[in-house]
């Protein structure tokens, strides 16, 4: 309830072993993480048949990466994917002018870079001629349980060398799936989630972030939001505004929120349902967890409700 950070999720001190290189930045989803440019930012995911993940990211302009991956506890038959892979790409590379293989790269990493040359014609009727390229990179890890895949595009206008790019983000690339915490990294997010949790809906609009996660019936709720001192002003405390936030949140039903004390938001349940609401009832879960910390650093207004059933469900997560 108060508003320092708990440390279980919100310390990412020493969690990563790969630094970010000078320009970049890092993006962690799912299992995974990685360094890009900073102007590219996640723009959708999806989550596949046959437990594949993929993501997009984009510049201000154009779709700049796209990403695949998959883990399985039996061991993947990597030239098969591949070549699958490969065969649905067909259509991106077929007409490649040139076709180099990236080298220095990671043990376990192979990437082609494409380049695509077309010709315009200047106001002086010269011709000049300008590349498009892309890169097709393919992660293939040791234990046989986890394969990536990603597309790197890069129109005339980029000015990132593909190579470079490739490279940084095959070195920065960390597995996390055998740690017990995963980690989330986005927009302005940063935080890590027991990995008994899975992120089951979000909603990323401009200037705020909400995600969602569950974990046998459990639900863990957390937004960021950005550019606080705009809404966090005059008589508006933190406190009057993640009552109001919580209060206007229809998916938790059946709760009031109020705060009494400075740096605490406190719960109760309504009236009408004294004994709980159906939905503690289908899910077993009669307890809450609320708080809010203020970024001054990042400007920035984080909430989280936890919707859990003992205080045994704290357990690396707001202890």
């Amino acid at each position: 309830m108060a508003t320092k950070l708990p440390a279980s999720i919100f310390n990412m001190r020493s969690f990563f072993s790969k630094a970010i290189p000078k320009g970049l930045r890092r993006l962690a989803w799912n299992g995974i993480s990685f360094c890009v440019p900073t102007n590219w930012e996640l723009t959708s995911y999806t989550n596949k048949a046959r437990g594949i993940s993929r993501i997009s990211a984009e510049n201000e302009y154009s779709l700049r990466l796209e990403a695949e991956w998959v883990y399985s506890h039996n061991k993947l038959q990597f030239q098969k994917i591949i070549k699958n892979y490969e065969e649905s790409s067909k259509k991106l590379t077929l007409h490649a002018d040139q076709k180099i293989e990236i080298g220095h790269l990671p043990s376990h990493w192979s990437a082609t870079h494409f380049i695509f040359k077309e010709t315009s014609t200047e106001d002086n009727k010269s011709l000049k001629v300008f590349s498009h390229e892309l890169v097709t990179v393919f992660y293939t890890c040791p234990q046989s349980s986890l394969f990536c895949y990603f597309i790197l595009h890069f129109l005339p206008e980029n000015p990132e060398d593909p190579v470079l790019i490739t490279q940084q983000l095959t070195q920065s690339f960390e597995n996390h799936k055998e740690n017990n915490s995963i980690p989330w990294q986005l927009f302005d997010a940063e935080f890590k989630m027991p990995k008994r949790f899975n992120l089951t809906q979000t909603a990323f609009d401009v200037g705020s972030k909400l995600m969602v996660f569950e974990w046998d019936m459990r639900r863990f709720f957390i937004w960021h939001f950005s550019c606080a001192d705009m809404f966090l002003k005059n008589d508006i405390t933190p406190e009057i505004w993640v009552v109001s936030l919580l209060k206007s949140f229809k998916t938790v039903r059946g709760i009031n929120y109020f705060s009494k004390v400075p740096d605490e938001i406190s719960w109760k349940r309504k009236r009408l349902h004294p004994i709980g609401h159906f939905d503690e009832m289908i899910k077993l879960c009669y307890r809450y967890e609320i708080g809010f910390h203020i970024d001054r650093h990042k400007n920035q207004l984080i909430v989280w409700l936890y919707h859990h059933r003992n205080k045994k469900d704290l357990d690396g997560l707001l202890d």
